[in-house]
Parts: structure tokens; C-alpha cells; sequence
């Protein structure tokens, strides 16, 4: 009835509302009124929307960093969510180098994005972005060692051998605009044996298994998927089978190990799934394989963490 009345979508009325709540939230919390008067011009809506998912502290010193650096919409949208996912990356990499303000929270995301590419100048173009969005020295030196060296040299180097391991979005849980499947196994040895090889074919990517499987799994098309000759996805109860440098908190959660079966050479800085020789499935680094002569059942790539719970601060709205 609303949007037949004034026009505006149901949609946009809901976007102005919030909107409205958020520019409230920054009045309370002391913002000028000369920056304030900025969100009254066209689009201002728009900026303010995004900053919905934040607390009110957090919208005041967002807002005004983004208004210091002339942010558009999308600019809004990734500050606040970098904001917002800064708290829960403590036990991530590199988090200590930085703060939770506006700009180095942002600066930690692209920090973040630059260790997931391969590409050099894709990586210096987003080190070189997250740079001038950092407030503190110690994050703008973290992430210029890393420009320069090419090498996060700041991490423990005490264990050599590494694969990543991601925390996946919620966007990327079993949905993908080109998704990989791969066959799941349990983590035991006749499991991997038994599970079929998989590849992609056709202008398409019409995927092929070898035979029958009946557990699959979604994932997007991740460079080190698309590179893999043939994954295998190995569902663990618990975190506690991954060659953790110390006790962690995750361990009780459940993750995915991917392995290639495809294994040509075994190098000492690389993990595998092995044979212990006991018929027990284990993960063990080049150097342990090559001196303990296990057999190797495939070379593992990533290991993935399911989705954080993304909580919602806006409370709903009643319509009439």
C-alpha cells in the first residue's frame, strides 16, 4: 500500500528507515552536525544503510574516516564489514600488527586478500591500497615487509612445512556461480582409497567421477581447486587432526582438508594424508614422509573452517 502511495519501493522505504536509525545512532554519539549534513544530499541513504551491521561506537569512527576519504557506497560496505569481521580473525595471521580502528581493520582485510593471491602485481596493487587505508605504523610496516619481501616474514617460522587454512562466508557455504564438487570421505584410509577421481570437461565444466559416490560437496572455484588434479574433500569431526603450532581454542569445530590424490613428488615444506602404515589416517609434512617411508594418499591444499554466524544488530521493522 506504501509504495503505491509514495512510489518508493518496499525495498528502498526499508533502506531509508534503517538508514534513518543509523544517522539517529550518529547524532547520539556526538557527530557534528556539519558532518552530518553531508548524508542529506542524494545517496546519503545509501552510505549510511551500509553501516547497519555495526555498533553505534563503531558507526561514528566509521563514518568518519569515510567521509575523510570520500568513500562511495561500496566503500562503506566493505569498511563496515571488515569492522565487523575484525574481532573474530584474533587468532588469524598477522591480526596483532593491527588495530581495531576504521582504517586498519580495512587494512587487515586486504592484508588478508594479498596472502590469497598468487598473482605478484595483483598482490603489490593490494598491498599498496591496504597501506594508505592503515592508521598505525605497525600495520603499515607489516604490510610493507610483505610488499617487499614477497614473504610475510613476520610469522613463526619455527614450522616450515604449511597449506592454508580459510574461514569460509556464508556466501561461499554450497553456493557458487562456478562450483567445484568433490567427493567427501570420512578421515580413514579405505575411504580415500575408494573414492573416485573427478575433473571438469566441456565448454560447460560438466564434471565426470571414475564411478557412484554418494557424498559431495560444494566449494567455489578457488585457484588451488581449479590447479588440483584430483581433490578429494575429507570431512573431520574436529579440528584437532591439523598440525596446529599450539593449542587451539577451534579445536571442537568441525573442518574440510582438501587433497590432491595426484602426488608426483613430495616436498618437506608441503603436509600429506598418509597410511601411518597401521592402516590409520594421518597428516604428516615432506620431511616425516620422506624419512618415515609412509605411504602417501594425497597432498593436502587447504583446509576450510565453516561460516562464523553472521548476527544481524538492526532489529526487524513492523510494517502496517
Amino acid at each position: 500500500m506504501l509504495d503505491e502511495i509514495t512510489g518508493i519501493s518496499g525495498v528502498e522505504q526499508n533502506k531509508i528507515v534503517v538508514a534513518s536509525q543509523v544517522r539517529s545512532s550518529l547524532e547520539e554519539s556526538g557527530m557534528n552536525v556539519e558532518a552530518l549534513s553531508y548524508f542529506n544530499v542524494g545517496g546519503g541513504a545509501d552510505l549510511l544503510y551500509e553501516l547497519r551491521i555495526l555498533t553505534a561506537e563503531q558507526r561514528l569512527s566509521a563514518a568518519l574516516y569515510a567521509l575523510d576519504h570520500r568513500m562511495d557506497s561500496k566503500g562503506y560496505r566493505d569498511l563496515a564489514r571488515s569492522m565487523k569481521d575484525f574481532g573474530r580473525r584474533k587468532n588469524d595471521d598477522g591480526w596483532e600488527s593491527f588495530t581495531s580502528s576504521p582504517g586498519d581493520s580495512l587494512a587487515y582485510s586486504y592484508f588478508r586478500l594479498s596472502k590469497e593471491v598468487k598473482d605478484e602485481d595483483l598482490r603489490e596493487t593490494i598491498l599498496k591500497r591496504g597501506i594508505e587505508y592503515a592508521e598505525t605504523e605497525k600495520a603499515q610496516a607489516r604490510m610493507r615487509a610483505f610488499l617487499e619481501s614477497g614473504e610475510d616474514d613476520s610469522d613463526d617460522q619455527s614450522q616450515i612445512s604449511v597449506f592454508e587454512i580459510l574461514r569460509m562466508s556464508m556466501s561461499e557455504a554450497g553456493t557458487s556461480s562456478t562450483p567445484y564438487m568433490l567427493p567427501v570421505v570420512e578421515p580413514n584410509v579405505s575411504d580415500f582409497d575408494a573414492v573416485p577421481s573427478v575433473s571438469k570437461k566441456g565448454p560447460f565444466g560438466i564434471q565426470h567421477a571414475e564411478h557412484g559416490w554418494k557424498t559431495w560437496v560444494s566449494l567455489p572455484a578457488w585457484d588451488p581447486l581449479k590447479t588440483a588434479v584430483a581433490p578429494v574433500a575429507v570431512s573431520c569431526p574436529n579440528a584437532a587432526l591439523l598440525p596446529w603450532k599450539q593449542k587451539r581454542k577451534e579445536l571442537n569445530e568441525p573442518v574440510i582438508i582438501l587433497a590432491d590424490k595426484d602426488v608426483k613428488d613430495i616436498f618437506e615444506a608441503a603436509y600429506y594424508v598418509v597410511d601411518d602404515g597401521e592402516g590409520r589416517f594421518a597428516l604428516q609434512n615432506g620431511a616425516v614422509v620422506s624419512e618415515a617411508g609412509s605411504r602417501v594418499l594425497g597432498k593436502v591444499f587447504l583446509a576450510l573452517r565453516p561460516p562464523a554466524p553472521e548476527v544481524d544488530e538492526i532489529a526487524s521493522i513492523e510494517w502496517d
